[in-house]
């Protein structure tokens, strides 16, 4: 009987435990650390995506990300394109996006936005490191009603990938900003 009643609380919490679970909007994960600072002036991005990636998401995430790195006023010269030899390039492939489901999200249940990223920093045509990134519409925090999180309905319809393309674009300058020191 002790057996049975243990099931039927595991079973009970499982789903609490994945309503209750804080997400993690980026992740970075370093593959090849860069070999030194990336002390540069000029940073020149190039983004491309992966066939069966949309390109408009795609071109949507490029423009999010340029304008993140010109606003984080990290390198003086923030280009698009190739560069010249001796500046830094950071190459971005787009491996997949996944919109998400309004559903989903009305229940609690996920449906977040995702975009995963593989990454190069290039420098005289020589890889200098690599890493991966994952960007997710979830945000760290969770409102709250005695406890209990809730979803607004703002929040549902928001354009997740818009908020999923700026969770990346953060991690990404965040990463960038700790390997410049």
């Amino acid at each position: 009987m002790k057996t049975i009643n243990n099931l039927i609380f595991i079973a009970a919490a499982f789903p609490l435990l994945v309503l209750f679970s804080p997400g993690c909007a980026t992740v970075v994960k370093e593959i090849q650390p860069p070999s030194g600072t990336l002390s540069f002036k000029t940073i020149a991005v190039q983004v491309s995506a992966k066939e069966d990636v949309n390109k408009q998401l795609a071109e949507r995430f490029a423009a999010a990300f340029v304008k993140k790195m010109k606003d984080a006023k990290l390198y003086d010269n923030v280009v698009t394109g190739p560069g010249q030899p001796k500046d830094l390039t950071l190459k971005l492939d787009i491996t997949r996006i996944e919109e998400g489901s309004a559903n989903l999200r009305f229940v609690n249940m996920g449906g977040e936005g995702e975009i995963y990223l593989d990454g190069s920093l290039i420098q005289n045509k020589k890889t200098i490191g690599t890493f991966s990134v994952k960007g997710t519409s979830q945000s760290k925090s969770q409102k709250t009603v005695n406890g209990v999180p809730v979803t607004k309905i703002n929040e549902i319809s928001q354009d997740r990938m818009a908020l999923a393309f700026e969770s990346a674009s953060k991690g990404l300058v965040d990463y960038l900003k700790s390997k410049k020191h």
